[in-house]
Parts: C-alpha cells; sequence; structure tokens
C-alpha cells in the first residue's frame, strides 16, 4: 500500500524531507508552500551590498520536488488549518480559492518569520526579495544606520555594510552584554574587537524598541532617529495553522524524542519550528536531520530502522563572518580559526554551493 505524505513548508526542512522520503520507499508526496520558490537566506547579509546575487539564492520549489519525487504533486497555497485527529489539511490556494487534502502521515517543516522578512521567507519569495530590495534602496541612500540584534546574523549584517560602505555610520545594538554572547565572554569580547576594528560603533546592555523603520525607543523613553534600523532579532515559528494543544507558550511545535507530534504518531516536525530545537542550519542538517529520517524510514518505509533520540546541541556550531575576510567561528564547542570562517563562509557567503540544498 502507497502512503500519502503530505508536507507543509517548502524551504529548507521541507525539500530535506522531500529528499529523506525518496529514501523511505514507494510514497505519494503532497507539498504544501506558500512560496513557489525556496530563498537561501543564510546569504541575506551579504545581498545588502551585493543586490546582483539576489536570483542566485532562489530556486523553484516545485522544480525540486520534481527532481526527487517525480510523481509528487506541490500545491502553491497557505495553509489555515490542520486536524491531526482526522488528519485533513485545510489550506488556500492561490489563485484558485480554499481546498483540502487528506494524509496518512504528516511532516511539518513551515519554518519560522523574523521581523524583517528580508531574512527569513515568511510566505511568499516575493514578499521577502520585495523587502530586500527596498532595503537595500535605503541603505544606498542612508548616511546612518542602526543595526537591532547582537546573534550572527545583527553581527554579518552591520559588519558587511560597514565594509562595502566605511563612508557610513554604522552602529549595533547588541540587547546583551556583547555582540555573540552565545560564544561565551571571552570570544564575545573579540567578535567586539573585531566589529569596532571594521569601524561597527557597537552599543552593549541596552535593549531598543523599534519604533519604526528609522527610529529606535531607548530605555528611558527616548527614541533616537536612524536613515535606516534594521531589526535583525528572535524568530517567531509559522505555527498558527496548527491547533494550540500541540504547541509551547511560543508557539513551537512540542513533540516527542523521535520528532513525532506529541500525541500523534504519523505527524512529525522538522527544522525551526521544532520547540527543542536551536534554530541554526548545523541543528537542522546534522542534529533534527539524522533523527527524521530514522523516524521516517521507521515508521513509513518499515525497512527496521533503529529510531534515535533527537537531542539538543551543547556544544555550539557556528561560523559568523565579520567582513569579508574572516570572522568568529565555533565547531562543536572548539574555537575556529578566523581564516577558516573566511573560507567557510564569509569569502561568498557560500552562495555558489547553495543549489545542493535544493
Amino acid at each position: 500500500m502507497v502512503s500519502k505524505v503530505v508536507i507543509i513548508g517548502g524551504s529548507y526542512a521541507g525539500v530535506e524531507t522531500v529528499k529523506k522520503l525518496s529514501k523511505v520507499g514507494e510514497v505519494e508526496i503532497v507539498l504544501i508552500s506558500a512560496s513557489k520558490k525556496s530563498y537561501f537566506n543564510v546569504a541575506a547579509p551579504r545581498l545588502l551590498s551585493e543586490p546582483d546575487l539576489v536570483q542566485d539564492t532562489l530556486f523553484a520549489t516545485e522544480d525540486t520536488l520534481k527532481k526527487y519525487a517525480p510523481s509528487g504533486r506541490f500545491i502553491h497555497a497557505v495553509v489555515t488549518a490542520v486536524d491531526l485527529d482526522t488528519n485533513v489539511v485545510s489550506y488556500d490556494e492561490v489563485g484558485k480559492g480554499s481546498g483540502t487534502v487528506t494524509y496518512d502521515y504528516l511532516v511539518i517543516a513551515s519554518g519560522a518569520r523574523t521581523p524583517s522578512a528580508a531574512f527569513k521567507l515568511a510566505t511568499s519569495y516575493e514578499e521577502s526579495i520585495s523587502a530586500l530590495e527596498k532595503l537595500i534602496e535605503r541603505i544606498k541612500s542612508a548616511k546612518s544606520i542602526a543595526v537591532v540584534g547582537g546573534g550572527p546574523t545583527g553581527v554579518e549584517s552591520a559588519a558587511d555594510i560597514k565594509v562595502h560602505s566605511p563612508e557610513k555610520d554604522v552602529v549595533l545594538y547588541t540587547g546583551d552584554k556583547y555582540p555573540l554572547a552565545v560564544m561565551g565572554k571571552r570570544r564575545a569580547r573579540i567578535a567586539q574587537s573585531k566589529l569596532e576594528a571594521k569601524g561597527v560603533v557597537v552599543i552593549n546592555d541596552t535593549r531598543v524598541l523599534v519604533k519604526e523603520d528609522n527610529a529606535v525607543e531607548l530605555p528611558d523613553g527616548s527614541t533616537k532617529s536612524y536613515d535606516v534600523v534594521i531589526p535583525v532579532y528572535g524568530t517567531s515559528p509559522n505555527t498558527s495553522f496548527l491547533p494550540k494543544k500541540v504547541l509551547n507558550d511560543k508557539g513551537f511545535v512540542v513533540t516527542d524524542s523521535n520528532l513525532r507530534v506529541k500525541g500523534y504518531s504519523n505527524a512529525y516536525v522538522y527544522g525551526d519550528a521544532v520547540a527543542d530545537g536551536l534554530g541554526t542550519i548545523v541543528d537542522i542538517k546534522y542534529g533534527q536531520g539524522k533523527v527524521i529520517e530514522k523516524t521516517l524510514r521507521h515508521d513509513i518505509g518499515g525497512d527496521g530502522s533503529k529510531l534515535i533520540d533527537f537531542v539538543p546541541a551543547t556544544a555550539l556550531t557556528m561560523a559568523v563572518p565579520i567582513g569579508r575576510d574572516g570572522g568568529m567561528g565555533v565547531a562543536f564547542g572548539w574555537g575556529m580559526p578566523s581564516f577558516l570562517v573566511g573560507v567557510l563562509k564569509a569569502k561568498d557567503y557560500m552562495i555558489p554551493k547553495a543549489a545542493e540544498n535544493f
């Protein structure tokens, strides 16, 4: 009997699910995505200064589906509801109206969104690219720029803008004791030194509220204006279509140790929407990836695959360019030389290899 698998989401995790299902056996795949193209958003900080590369970060979702599952069906739609008890997904198909599809198995790979659509695919790729292009044009004419958020994307964006346009005043509000605080005090202080050496003004211990696209509110209630304010902090899961009983208080999906939706043996979560996930590409590809593949092969393929428990990584792995020749990196808790960050990511943000993911 052929099992019908519905995948919600056409970005990295959704595409990876299609690849993994191709190893399961004979399955009928239906992929639902609000966007017709996937977006290699890892490169967003570099695109701010090299907009000619935008098209190199977009990949037709249906083409990818057909590549790995020739008989697969693509539905260009926004999912509006999922009934986990009756195995029904409801959606609004672009240009066609509402519809439903049933499933034997469901994979939720709907991802997450950021305050600015330029940095992560929220709905359609058109929305993200439009937001990106508008931001690029504003940056071109700006003299003063504030980047709000001291995580990897904030650090990368502030550094790349300053290196590309040294005449601009670039300020980074980290909202923490240091930029890249997740790397620990010693490495975070080095990151700050690297940013300051590039000419970025780093402001720590000050949580600001983005009031408009050109102003921030300081803790004392006063406001400070800039030509451009770029919010790059926090992510929110795209899970509003799911019943609240399977979500935690932040909207992420609660799973069992094998990435099944808690309480449902035929529904799975993969990617940014996982409650215990780290929200990094490394965690999704190597941490969650091995687990979800074994679970799908065990449950759907019935090939006797041994299940693997998902354990969120405690040893950090990330490479954060600070400019174009290096940056800060950690691999499984061990420091990564700046030149290696340059080779792995800072040089081209992995854009030439982006197609390998889609």
